[in-house]
């Protein structure tokens, strides 16, 4: 089975979440390059900002910009992928939540139905982080990035609470895991979304600590059956 130019891009869904150079190749590896530049970004939000000349508009007898002319041109295709960025700011993050406090609770809510009400509320905790990459300074657009920089707004829900039903210090240390991701329901329990990641910290000793991976993480701040009992954690759901 082939598959097709935009399939094989198709994360390039904003010039905002690519860089230059995946651009450039992009636009580089377009197959039938007599397109327009309209037809080749269609799935690209920031195309409807594009100035006139690279737009198709109706009964308009105006030649407008094809592939051909710009591919292999790195100062065309700079050009272009300059005015998409200018034409549209990064997308805001779409947040299904107005307040918080209110989110964090249905966080909970999520978590007490899915344990059919097996959790300890009381010791519960959530923590919701919004952001954008890369950090801006005060006052710093997100459209002053570089070329070579993606530039994108998030937000991070999690939310932790111990089971009620594994209290003994046989239970101490077990995690039950659910990872999820854009909605995207979990495969393995969600782990392998969260395989990778390099986290450094300074414990409430005052102890430098290392970790690679979410599992890593988890085992290291007392998630582990593997680990001395002392050191063990509630049996939670995370």
């Amino acid at each position: 089975m082939s598959i097709t130019h935009q399939h094989k891009f198709q994360y390039l869904d904003s010039a905002w979440h690519s860089t230059f150079s995946e651009f450039r190749d992009y636009i580089n590896g377009i197959t039938d390059k007599s397109i327009t530049i309209q037809e080749a970004l269609d799935t690209i939000r920031e195309v409807k900002g594009l100035p006139k000349r690279y737009l198709i508009t109706e009964g308009s007898n105006n030649k407008t910009i094809t592939v051909q002319e710009i591919a292999y041109n790195n100062k065309k295709i700079e050009e272009l992928f300059d005015a998409l960025r200018k034409g549209m700011q990064p997308e805001s993050p779409n947040l299904p939540f107005k307040k918080m406090k209110d989110r964090e609770k249905q966080l909970l809510e999520q978590l007490a139905k899915y344990k059919k009400g097996k959790i300890d509320v009381e010791n519960a905790y959530t923590k919701i982080a919004i952001g954008h990459f890369p950090p801006l300074q005060k006052g710093e657009k997100a459209k002053e990035v570089d070329i070579n920089e993606r530039s994108f707004y998030y937000w991070i829900e999690a939310a932790i609470a111990p089971l009620s039903d594994l209290t003994s210090d046989d239970d101490a240390g077990n995690l039950e895991f659910i990872g999820c991701i854009n909605g995207t329901p979990p495969l393995d329990g969600g782990m392998s979304y969260f395989e990778n990641g390099d986290y450094y910290w300074t414990n409430n000793a005052g102890n430098f600590v290392h970790a690679i991976g979410m599992r890593d993480l988890l085992a290291t701040c007392g998630f582990s059956t593997h680990i001395n009992f002392s050191q063990r954690r509630k049996a939670s759901i995370f």
